[in-house]
C-alpha cells in the first residue's frame, strides 16, 4: 500500500526519484510505527477473567513513573518522524515539526483508548506519558536533523561530489538551516 501511494504522488505531482525513494522510507517506517502501537487489536471472548477496567490501565498524571523504560521507547520510536518529515514535505520552521509532534502521541492514544472501549478492554495503557515523550521524540529527531544538515552543509559542502541523493539532501539541510548558516 505505501509503494501504492507513493507511485500516485509520484506521477500526479510529478517528484522526483529521489522524493519517491524517501516518500517509500517514510511510508514504511509509518506502517511499522502504526502496527507497534496499535496493532494487533485482540477481540476475545469477554470472561470474567480477562476482562479489565479499560480506564484502570490508563495514566492522566504526567511524569508519573517517567524514567520507565517504555518512555525511552517512546521518545526513541518517534525520533524518525521528526527527522524523516522534512523530506518529504516542506518544512521550514518548527511550527509544523510541534503540530506533527502533539498530534502523534495524542492520536495514537487516542486511538489506543477508543480501541479499548469499543472491545470493553484494553490489552495497552493509555498514558499521557506517551504524548510527552512522542512530542519529545519528534523534537530530537528534527533537531538531529538540523544539525546533521548544518554539518553537511559547512563542513562537506565542498569535499562530497553531488549526485542526485546528495542534492536532494543537501537542499533539505540548506533550507532547514538557511538562516543560521555562515557563508
Amino acid at each position: 500500500m505505501c509503494v501504492c501511494l507513493a507511485l500516485i504522488i509520484k506521477k500526479r505531482y510529478n517528484k522526483p526519484n529521489v522524493y519517491f525513494s524517501f516518500y517509500s522510507i517514510f511510508c514504511v517506517y509509518a506502517a511499522v510505527l502504526i502496527s507497534k502501537t496499535l496493532f494487533p487489536i485482540m477481540v476475545l471472548e469477554a470472561t470474567q477473567d480477562l476482562q479489565q477496567n479499560v480506564y484502570s490501565n490508563m495514566n492522566l498524571i504526567p511524569f508519573k513513573n517517567f524514567l520507565a523504560k517504555t518512555n525511552v521507547m517512546n521518545i526513541v520510536m518517534t525520533m524518525p518522524l521528526g527527522f524523516g518529515l522534512p523530506f518529504i514535505a516542506k518544512v521550514r520552521s518548527i511550527k509544523p515539526i510541534l503540530i506533527t509532534a502533539i498530534l502523534c502521541g495524542f492520536v495514537i492514544e487516542l486511538i489506543q483508548f477508543m480501541t479499548a472501549i469499543i472491545i470493553g478492554f484494553s490489552f495497552r495503557s493509555i498514558d499521557i506519558n506517551d504524548v510527552l515523550c512522542n512530542f519529545v521524540g519528534v523534537i530530537i529527531g528534527y533537531y538531529l536533523l538540523m544539525m546533521m544538515g548544518r554539518i553537511l552543509v559547512n563542513v562537506f559542502r565542498d569535499l562530497i561530489k553531488k549526485g542526485k541523493v546528495f542534492d536532494y539532501i543537501y537542499g533539505v539541510a540548506l533550507s532547514l538551516n538557511k538562516d543560521k548558516l555562515t557563508n
